[in-house]
């Protein structure tokens, strides 16, 4: 779970450790973001656009419970302003985060599932939530939820919770 110090992310972090699932959260500030120990939950600071930080996330998932079921990519940075006006360092940073960390985290999440054997065995779920720079923010809890929802029905459906 990227992107999970606070908000949707921190919510649907401890959703899945209330469903019984092994968590893995990751931001650049999560270990500060008030969660409660638990042996079902690992947390890695990092910065999601580095792969390094993906790749660490990605090994500890693996590590915690012998492999990855979804991967929420809930990281992102937006800003308020016209395009018109980014920075070409604002606008570097936006893609670092908003695609590569998407991609970075995928990838290695994939990479390390398919190393450990479980990809041809499991269904997984790959899900990402992206703020919209011309979207409301009344609207991201919609984006963020259905994004939930989707990683979670063919749970449902496989075990009947």
């Amino acid at each position: 779970m990227t992107g999970a110090s606070q908000g949707i992310g921190k919510a649907i972090v401890q959703t899945f450790m209330d469903r019984g699932y092994n968590v893995v959260a990751t931001s650049r500030t999560v270990s500060e973001a008030g969660f409660a120990l638990s042996s079902s939950l690992a947390l890695h600071d990092g910065d999601i656009s580095q792969a390094e930080t993906a790749g660490k996330v990605a090994q500890a998932a693996v590590g915690k419970s012998g492999s990855i079921d979804h991967v929420v990519n809930n990281a992102g940075i937006f800003s308020v302003k016209p395009f018109t006006e980014y920075t070409a360092d604002e606008f570097r940073r936006f893609v670092s985060v908003n695609l590569e960390g998407f991609i970075f985290i995928t990838a290695a999440c994939s990479r390390a599932d398919a190393v450990a054997g479980q990809r041809r065995q499991r269904d997984n779920h790959y899900c990402g939530a992206r703020r919209q720079p011309h979207r409301r923010s009344l609207e991201l809890p919609t984006l963020y939820l259905t994004c939930f929802e989707m990683c979670l029905v063919s749970r449902k459906r496989r075990f009947g919770w």
